[in-house]
């Protein structure tokens, strides 16, 4: 699934990550820096759970309940997401979780949007 995303990663102005399971992701290098990682392999390679690792608290139901909608019924979503960083601070967005079919796998294709003013840089 990573490689038919790599033209539209590297080519992409918005963030975006692809999301098979907690070992099997993706991000292009837009999504790796806001998430605080120097590139997208290192972001990859953190392999605990997802909404442990880059969701904040208030935001895990509402990802995990639309990543479970497209999963099981094909429905695409938008909403609201706080992101943990790196570095413990947060990036406030607006997610589209799109599900796509590739090689027979549902996957979801997240397009990330930072909610402009809100990120807690310093």
């Amino acid at each position: 699934a990573v490689r038919q995303m790599q033209n539209l990663f590297a080519t992409s102005q918005q963030a975006m990550y692809l999301y098979v399971d907690d070992a099997n992701k993706a991000c292009n290098p837009k999504f790796a820096e806001m998430m605080g990682y120097s590139n997208p392999a290192a972001w990859a390679a953190v392999k605990q759970s997802f909404p442990a690792a880059f969701v904040a608290d208030e935001s895990q139901e509402d990802l995990i309940g639309t990543y479970q909608d497209a999963m099981e019924h094909g429905a695409g979503g938008v909403m609201p997401i706080v992101w943990k960083r790196k570095d413990g601070k947060t990036v406030e967005s607006d997610v589209i979780l799109v599900p796509i079919e590739v090689e027979g796998h549902r996957v979801a294709l997240h397009f990330v949007q930072p909610v402009e003013g809100d990120e807690d840089d310093e």
